[in-house]
């Protein structure tokens, strides 16, 4: 863990150095939590089968991200048990599905990312969290492992923020209220 945390540490330090200089005190603002829905599996498969959800009466094809405003600290993101095949959305499960029908999994993945953002005053820090969700083959577990070392976490939280990004440039963000 120590790895991941240094660098954030040290990104964090820029801005509360240059608050102590002008007088000003720094805060620390968590502005989204966002969660990164994916499709992990291998080439074939992942080009053979399209997965989707209906959020709000609508099809919402995967990969998509979620985000909330703010920590939104009780507000649940993330999968339900991973062959119930169904993302945990605050209080509502929304069913995964598959085409053309398969077996597959909606799990959990070890990954988070910090996202450095616009603070709403000069002296604050700001931060997005991402945690990720990936749809995948029964057979074929998703990318982290629940026993992976700093480097695996490393590695994960990485992937997360690139998905992220990706989402975030191709508009495939589903802003949802706490």
């Amino acid at each position: 863990m120590e790895l991941l945390v240094r660098p954030l540490v040290l990104s964090l330090l820029v801005p509360i150095v240059g608050c102590a200089k002008t007088g000003q005190s720094p805060t620390l603002e968590i502005t989204h939590r966002y969660l990164v829905v994916s499709i992990e599996a291998p080439g074939d498969w992942a080009k053979k089968h399209t997965f989707s959800i209906q959020w709000e009466g609508k099809t919402v094809t995967l990969p998509v991200a979620f985000r909330v405003a703010g920590p939104a600290e009780k507000f649940k993101l993330g999968a339900g048990p991973e062959m119930m095949k169904y993302l945990k959305i605050g209080d509502r499960e929304i069913p995964v599905t598959g085409k053309p029908e398969t077996e597959f999994r909606v799990g959990n993945e070890l990954g988070f990312g910090m996202i450095r953002e616009n603070g709403s005053t000069d002296g604050a820090v700001a931060l997005a969290l991402a945690s990720w969700v990936a749809v995948s083959p029964v057979d074929c577990p998703g990318p982290s492992n629940p026993n992976a070392g700093t480097k695996e976490l490393e590695r994960a939280g990485n992937q997360v923020e690139q998905r992220l990004k990706e989402l975030l440039a191709a508009g495939r963000v589903i802003d949802v209220e706490p």
